[in-house]
């Protein structure tokens, strides 16, 4: 009754009768399930429930209120209950063929506990355990959120219990039925006085589909409500720094890797493969990259995902892969994925997987060229300097803008997008017409950088490894000698170097932007005018050519998937000087095309 969301909700009544009522009626209708407990707190304001269960007859106990797992427990060894099928009161439309669906498979499975996939409309959930999985997880959770929700502590540790997911044949995951917000109410309320005509009338989730499906004003009135809201809340809340596990194989965890169509993703893909220590999902948006193919005879999963830049339909083609191939752990490639993995990283934890990366907020600022650049050189930190052109400035505004930077900083310079990755839209401007061509109209914002002289060589890169506790537990340090073009991009040769200064000025800089997890891949270019490091760009992932730090002795990769997945402490050996790397290109051969060639 205290829902700080919608107080009183499963009180609230339709067609004369509470929503609890029409959840107790449809509950009877179950062939698997033999007893109804009401499980309530012992708060003044729940008082109504207890009555509402003795004028229906019903079992109940009184208990805590933020424990809830407790209250769980102390009801079932109140009532002896050798299995627990567990079902919120925020579920009036609960489908009783679903509970038996879930409870048979449980006990035809012989698990510790059955949940459902997230395919079924939420709404409908139930999940099933025996009494001494309860126990248990009862004497052994101790964060915040696993006491508040029963079944979290259990879902924590699959190495400890034998777990199963029921399946849904179709995904009705858009469908919302549960009622925690006032929109919520609306929606079921319609439902019920559309659907319902008495006791003897039971309607399907397939009849309160076709009811939404031809009332779009209804359905849409809930559809902008995050799914596991509360899950999210209670999880973000936590005092625990390290990651949430909640799914394994059993002997094996799970890794999602992404991007895997350039070096970054491939090299990750590669030398987790090569551990052996994992089960790999391969990812890619383009469905004819060979990092898909490369590995799929060799136990790797491959899956297509669709571009970032579509954040809503990425999510949730992320989040079904968590769900159908029980994923741990996501390493991303790419920094467009990144920044929206880390926008929604507690919906991804949710959903059962972690990954390693600062918060959205530090990550926006280190991810833009402009904005990291700002705080190294309020931080006397040097770097080149620069001017932002807004998007879309006309040809006046732009003239204006470069005009005055050119009364700082000589010619030539450097265009480059704000956020990028490579040479993607990077220009070299020799002149002010070049430059002000370079930066009318752009869809994006641009940075204008002052061009530091040097040759290939001048370019380093310090890669750092900080674990879930904002610790460096691998520091790794190198000099390009050859890149992809003649002005830079990706570094095609490179040797490993011991730059201990450098790499204190790296972790300098990346605490002046905020608090770091996961990889960091800052590169800095020697200017030969005075000798110093100027910083260029930070990138929140593994670099291009991390394999020359494994090579010397750095296992990056293998070090972030361990601590992603809550494994640790990494202990590093430090790394050799003196190695070299050079990329070459080779070929992947088919005796079959392994996708669909539709050219």
């Amino acid at each position: 009754m205290t829902s700080t969301r919608l107080p009183g909700k499963v009180l609230m009544e339709v067609l004369g009768r509470p929503l609890l009522s029409y959840q107790i009626e449809r509950l009877r209708l179950s062939r698997e399930i033999d007893k109804i407990i009401i499980a309530t707190t012992v708060n003044k304001e729940d008082d109504p429930i207890e009555n509402f269960a003795q004028q229906e007859n019903i079992r109940v106990y009184r208990g805590s209120e933020n424990d809830v797992l407790d209250r769980y427990y102390q009801a079932a060894r109140q009532y002896q209950s050798e299995h627990i099928v567990r079902i919120t009161a925020d579920c009036p439309l609960i489908q009783p063929d679903i509970c038996d669906q879930v409870a048979r498979t449980y006990i035809k499975s012989d698990v510790d506990y059955a949940y459902m996939s997230r395919r079924f409309a939420e709404g409908l959930g139930c999940e099933i355990f025996n009494f001494s999985t309860l126990e248990r997880a009862w004497k052994e959770a101790r964060m915040k959120s696993e006491r508040e929700h029963v079944t979290l502590y259990i879902r924590n540790h699959p190495d400890m219990f034998q777990i199963i997911r029921v399946e849904n044949k179709a995904d009705d995951s858009q469908y919302r039925l549960a009622v925690d917000e006032k929109e919520d109410f609306l929606v079921v309320k319609a439902t019920i006085e559309n659907l319902y005509i008495g006791q003897d009338n039971y309607f399907t989730v397939d009849d309160i589909k076709r009811f939404l499906d031809t009332h779009p004003i209804i359905y849409e009135l809930n559809a902008h409500i995050i799914r596991n809201e509360g899950l999210l809340k209670s999880l973000k809340a936590d005092t625990r720094r390290n990651p949430v596990v909640l799914h394994t194989d059993g002997k094996k965890p799970v890794v999602l890797v992404t991007a895997v169509g350039a070096p970054p993703g491939l090299n990750t893909l590669r030398f987790l493969h090569e551990s052996g220590k994992y089960r790999l999902v391969a990812a890619d948006a383009d469905p004819l990259c060979t990092g898909l193919y490369q590995f799929a005879g060799f136990g790797v999963t491959c899956a297509v995902l669709p571009k970032a830049s579509n954040s809503d339909e990425y999510l949730k083609a992320v989040c079904g892969l968590i769900e159908e191939h029980n994923i741990s752990a996501i390493i991303p490639c790419i920094e467009e994925e990144i920044l929206v993995l880390a926008q929604n990283c507690e919906k991804i934890k949710a959903s059962g997987a972690n990954v390693l990366l600062p918060n959205y907020e530090v990550l926006r600022v280190a991810s833009n060229k402009a904005l990291s650049t700002q705080v190294a050189g309020k931080n006397d930190i040097p770097c080149p300097k620069g001017v932002i052109i807004p998007k879309q400035c006309d040809t006046w505004e732009v003239s204006k803008i470069l005009e005055s930077f050119a009364k700082t900083c000589s010619l030539p310079w450097i265009v480059k997008p704000v956020y990028g990755h490579g040479m993607i839209g990077i220009t070299e401007a020799a002149t002010l017409d070049k430059a002000c061509q370079a930066c009318e109209s752009a869809e994006t914002e641009l940075f204008v950088q002052e061009y530091i002289p040097g040759k290939v060589g001048s370019m380093h890169l310090v890669g750092l490894l900080y674990d879930w506790d904002g610790r460096v537990v691998c520091r790794f340090s190198s000099r390009s000698f050859r890149t992809l073009y003649p002005t830079g991009g990706p570094a095609t040769a490179g040797i490993s170097i011991h730059l201990p200064e450098l790499i204190t000025q790296t972790e300098r800089l990346l605490s002046c932007i905020g608090s770091w997890k996961g990889p960091a891949a800052v590169e800095w270019m020697l200017d030969p005018r005075d000798g110093r490091f100027k910083y260029i760009e930070i990138n929140a992932r593994l670099w291009g050519y991390s394999s020359l730090a494994v090579c010397a002795g750095s296992r990056f990769h293998e070090w972030l998937a361990d601590l992603t997945l809550g494994n640790g402490p990494v202990h590093d050996p430090g790394f050799r000087e003196g190695v070299v790397m050079m990329r070459t290109t080779h070929d992947v051969l088919f005796q079959t095309c392994p996708f669909d060639l539709n050219i």
